[in-house]
């Protein structure tokens, strides 16, 4: 185990792993300059440790699933670096790499908790620094957390970081449901938000907990419990390999194809099998239920504008990239020009993109939801959608898939705090990320922003072709 754990350190030297907790601490930042600026924030100590809310329901499991699917990626490309071929077991490599997962872990929690304590300083907050609050809330939520690893290492390594991220989107979604339900104990999502209810003084919908709520009366032992019991089972049952990588297909097998011409029809068929048709499908079909139930017509309108198109912009195109990367060199020597690959891939983003969106106005309608469903509506929508992806697609290339997911989860978060409070009232014109939020309510007046949003997916696109090229 020693050596295992050893190997995963020098592994993540110069790692994209490495450099998620400083993320975090950006993350982190950007929260305390936040709840300095915001009138709607109760100053003092409590109210801060509140204002970490979004990172425990929301983000935490995202960079969870970040964690283990990146680590999965770098196995299968390098086969293990030799390592499965080699007698050290692969349950003690997994053992070796979870170990390492959960010590990313509590310094991710570390980097995003403790500089609360330093913008306490600077707003010069009265009373006495919560030390013991402050670093119980980082040890629970961290061991609360840790079967979110042991799951996302599973299911990275049967489906992959696109999926694990998914789970995780989704197991966010239903743990804010499940955490104040008497099944809690069978949503792991919960866990974490549950055990925090004490510490961070909040709801699992982030409003602040009043004096009588019977969720200060939750204790976060019962919840550690359960969680270091279910990670101590779960790491037991025995690990394989991903079975993509050593699987080889019978020859002679029988492969349907599709007849297709030219580049976006090979686009197509390049996503027929993969997730991308069922992002485009089954997102607004959940959304919509949610809708129904919860949200009703505005409520749904911000979820879809201010996360799901933030969120979804970036996870597509880098998705598209990653599967492209290794074969991109050969591409470009093919008769077609890069200019002309790039922008179908491009395309094939946005129509699956104007598919998924078109599949949420026709269940809201149906629903008996009209509001926000208009054509003007689309078209806003459509736009932000063609400028957002040809952006990440672009940092995509640039840069890597790592990177425009972590610009999306950034901008994400702030379009969900601008958008979604009183913080972008008198900025919003700055950013295009929460236009279709905001835009929505003025019946229709927006041309100038529709011909912005024009202007921005066509300066990226141009951008990303040029960069495509190289």
């Amino acid at each position: 185990m020693n050596a295992a754990f050893q190997l995963e350190v020098l592994k993540s030297r110069h790692d994209a792993l490495s450099r998620l907790p400083l993320i975090g601490l950006a993350l982190s930042i950007l929260q305390g300059i936040l709840f300095l600026l915001s009138p709607e924030a109760s100053h003092t100590w409590q109210g801060i440790t509140a204002w970490q809310t979004l990172w425990i329901t929301f983000l935490s499991p995202l960079f969870l699933s970040l964690l283990t699917g990146l680590s999965m990626n770098r196995e299968i490309k390098a086969q293990g670096g030799g390592l499965w071929l080699r007698p050290l077991s692969w349950q003690s490599q997994a053992h070796g790499e979870l170990l390492w997962l959960c010590l990313q872990c509590l310094f991710l929690n570390l980097a995003v908790i403790l500089p609360t304590i330093l913008f306490g300083l600077i707003f010069k907050i009265p009373g006495d620094i919560p030390w013991l609050r402050i670093f119980s809330l980082v040890a629970v939520l961290t061991l609360s957390s840790l079967p979110l690893l042991v799951i996302g290492q599973r299911i990275s390594r049967k489906t992959g970081l696109v999926m694990n991220i998914i789970w995780a989107l989704l197991g966010s979604i239903t743990g804010i449901f499940a955490s104040e339900r008497f099944f809690w104990w069978l949503d792991p999502w919960a866990w974490p938000i549950r055990a925090t209810f004490v510490l961070s003084g909040t709801a699992a919908n982030g409003v602040a907990l009043s004096e009588n709520s019977p969720l200060w009366s939750i204790s976060p032992l019962p919840v550690l419990g359960v969680a270091i019991l279910a990670t101590y089972c779960l790491a037991a049952f025995p690990y394989a390999l991903p079975s993509k990588n050593l699987t080889f297909k019978a020859k002679g097998r029988k492969v349907r194809a599709w007849h297709c011409n030219g580049s976006l029809s090979a686009e197509f068929v390049k996503y027929r099998h993969t997730v991308t048709p069922w992002l485009a499908i089954l997102i607004p079909i959940a959304v919509a239920p949610l809708a129904l139930s919860r949200l009703k017509g505005h409520g749904a309108w911000q979820l879809w504008t201010l996360l799901v198109i933030p969120l979804g912009s970036a996870l597509l195109p880098a998705l598209a990239w990653n599967w492209e990367l290794e074969s991109w060199r050969i591409l470009k020597t093919r008769a077609n020009f890069p200019s002309t690959l790039y922008s179908s891939k491009l395309l094939n983003l946005w129509i699956a993109s104007l598919i998924s969106s078109a599949i949420l106005f026709i269940l809201l309608r149906f629903l008996h939801m009209p509001e926000y469903t208009t054509l003007a509506d689309f078209i806003l929508i459509g736009l932000s959608v063609f400028a957002f992806q040809s952006f990440h697609l672009w940092i995509a290339v640039r840069y890597s898939s790592s990177v425009t997911l972590g610009i999306g989860i950034v901008l994400s978060l702030l379009a969900l705090i601008l958008g979604g409070t009183g913080l972008g009232n008198q900025i919003w014109p700055y950013f295009p990320w929460i236009w279709a939020a905001v835009l929505a309510d003025a019946n229709g007046q927006f041309s100038i922003y529709l011909l912005l949003l024009t202007l921005l997916g066509i300066l990226f696109t141009i951008l990303g072709m040029k960069e495509s090229a190289k």
